[in-house]
């Protein structure tokens, strides 16, 4: 019974974090280069079984200064594929996709860093993994569909020290209170 109760606390707690009052203002093409460099050799021939994919998945975030809007940003989902055949590349596709974003003014300040940083990526991936999949499949090779990226694990590991430092702050707070 007391797990049951656990479990709609967590239930709760998770709708009222999925709920959080955000604006997605605009998304864009900040940056796209395709490099094909050994192309048409590379062509034929080659099918994905025979390609190693390398993916990099980075991401930033930045206030915009603004009197119109508040908790105004500019989030950047970064992502690079390399497909290399035995150490050669392939090809390479370096995307830069952004949103300009505002959070709700009833967030507080220490959401708005989870939730720029895994909410709005979420939000984004769709769209910079269709424009990969096209890119690729025009470049004249099999389109690439990135599978799905879990960017609450990405955040965690990016962010692990800052997160430790802030739960050991926490605890010293409660046995100091």
């Amino acid at each position: 019974m007391a797990d049951d109760v656990t479990d709609q606390q967590q239930d709760k707690q998770d709708i009222k974090i999925e709920n959080i009052p955000v604006t997605i203002h605009m998304q864009y093409i900040k940056d796209l280069s395709f490099e094909n460099p050994a192309a048409p050799d590379t062509l034929i021939g080659l099918s994905e079984n025979n390609m190693d994919l390398k993916v990099r998945i980075d991401l930033d975030a930045k206030p915009i200064e603004s009197k119109d809007v508040p908790n105004l940003y500019e989030v950047v989902l970064r992502v690079n594929v390399l497909a290399q055949k035995e150490e050669e590349s392939v090809f390479l596709v370096a995307l830069d996709y952004g949103a300009v974003v505002s959070v709700g003014k009833d967030v507080s300040e220490d959401m708005h860093h989870p939730l720029l940083f895994i909410q709005i990526p979420h939000l984004m991936f769709p769209f910079s993994r269709q424009i990969i999949a096209s890119v690729t499949a025009e470049g004249g090779y099999s389109s690439v569909r990135l599978a799905p990226i879990n960017f609450e694990t990405l955040y965690k590991e990016r962010f692990k020290e800052e997160l430790a430092a802030s739960k050991a702050e926490a605890e010293a707070e409660k046995t100091n209170a």
